[in-house]
């Protein structure tokens, strides 16, 4: 099939302007494939996290169709399934309305988690006997388990577990971000698996111009930008915090805390609590040029993840998006991300992602911070290759030509 024909109907939870990292992703992949001479139309929902007052701008109706999920108000994982399963009925109707106006893809691309949208892309596969492709960003529902939402052994981890493995036979291609999640996944899957990782735009590398702060200075800033959820360990870092008070060290640390989650409430309080308050500062959620800025002006960038066999076999997207700003990258993660990391002696990564782990690595910090500001706009160098958004789109590209000409 010639490039120039392609028809491709991408599905997915997450697309701008929602601030998220797989928005970003989404979006940024559609745009590409758009610009190969892809013909593709888009069904998602209604932003989760969106800027001040912003809202949506006008969208041609022939692109791209939004669904509004139900807001459920039962809590635990059968409101989040409820809320999530809520998407298939109408990503089926705005689907077989284009078919009935004429347009029908070449191939269905579906963008998880939440894997339950894996439910449309079987149905769409068969009503249009096309090829259907799965993006796996996140092992569900393991991940679901890491995060508390789900009980592994439970009744409900059983049933998603099988249609975890349904979804993989169904699927004629498979993208996922990392190769332990391909080795994972090659389990229960036989064909050839696409890695494409979740890197940022080449552009960026250029736009970001590496803020030399003055580390003569006794003030030093730790950044953190992200979702404020369960899985990160940001408790964890505010114990450290709590730990570093008792202890001499060269500079007067501060953590600044960008964005928002479940948990956002709960750490201001605990925060408060251990009289952290002029030394950690939550900021809230910014638009993406101004958290350039802001994190631009740290000294140090913060990623953590709790420890489990799900979140071990991913890289979180903030590694590569920290990575940009050639700073010195404190973090509590495993896996395939922090054999990246390491390829930098300017980053630290823990062994674990504890309060004492954390507190550790800020005094090993405090000593050699100005040795690691030296050496750490080698991180740009490492993403340029085979880490850039354009590479990978253009992975993802090639792969979806492959798998049409099955």
């Amino acid at each position: 099939m010639g490039q120039d024909t392609c028809k491709l109907l991408f599905l997915g939870y997450y697309f701008e302007p929602d601030i998220t990292a797989a928005a970003f992703r989404s979006t940024d992949f559609v745009e590409y494939m758009r610009g190969r001479n892809v013909d593709v139309r888009v069904i998602t929902s209604y932003p989760h996290k969106i800027q001040g007052e912003e809202g949506l701008s006008p969208e041609n109706p022939d692109q791209i169709r939004r669904i509004k999920l139900k807001k459920v108000k039962q809590r635990g994982f059968m409101g989040f399934l409820l809320h999530y399963l809520s998407f298939i009925p109408k990503s089926l109707v705005y689907s077989l309305k284009w078919r009935f106006r004429g347009w029908k893809p070449d191939v269905v691309f579906i963008s998880s988690p939440p894997i339950f949208i894996g439910i449309t892309g079987v149905m769409l596969r068969f009503l249009f006997r096309k090829k259907l492709i799965l993006e796996i960003r996140d092992i569900w529902p393991d991940s679901a388990v890491a995060a508390g939402q789900l009980s592994k052994g439970g009744v409900a981890y059983k049933v998603a577990s099988v249609f975890e493995r349904f979804l993989y036979r169904r699927s004629h291609g498979i993208v996922c971000v990392s190769t332990p999640m391909k080795e994972y996944i090659e389990q229960y899957y036989r064909r050839d698996i696409c890695v494409a990782y979740n890197g940022p735009k080449a552009q960026y590398l250029s736009e970001v111009t590496k803020d030399l702060n003055n580390n003569n200075n006794r003030t030093a800033r730790i950044a953190y930008a992200g979702n404020l959820g369960l899985v990160q360990g940001m408790d964890q870092l505010i114990k450290a915090f709590d730990v570093l008070k008792s202890r001499e060290l060269a500079h007067d640390w501060h953590l600044d805390i960008y964005g928002t989650g479940v948990l956002e409430e709960e750490l201001q309080k605990m925060s408060k609590e251990l009289g952290l308050n002029e030394n950690i500062h939550f900021h809230g959620v910014f638009p993406k040029a101004a958290l350039s800025e802001h994190l631009n002006n740290s000294d140090v960038l913060y990623l953590g993840l709790i420890s489990s066999e799900a979140l071990d076999k991913t890289i979180p997207s903030k590694l590569f998006d920290y990575m940009m700003f050639g700073k010195p990258i404190l973090a509590a993660i495993t896996g395939e991300g922090k054999d990246i990391l390491n390829e930098n002696k300017a980053n630290l990564v823990l062994e674990s992602c504890n309060d004492q782990a954390i507190a550790s690595g800020i005094m090993e910090l405090d000593i050699s911070l100005k040795e690691r500001s030296l050496s750490s706009e080698r991180n740009k160098e490492l993403l340029q290759g085979k880490y850039t958004r354009e590479v990978n789109c253009e992975k993802i590209h090639r792969y979806i030509l492959k798998v049409l000409e099955k």
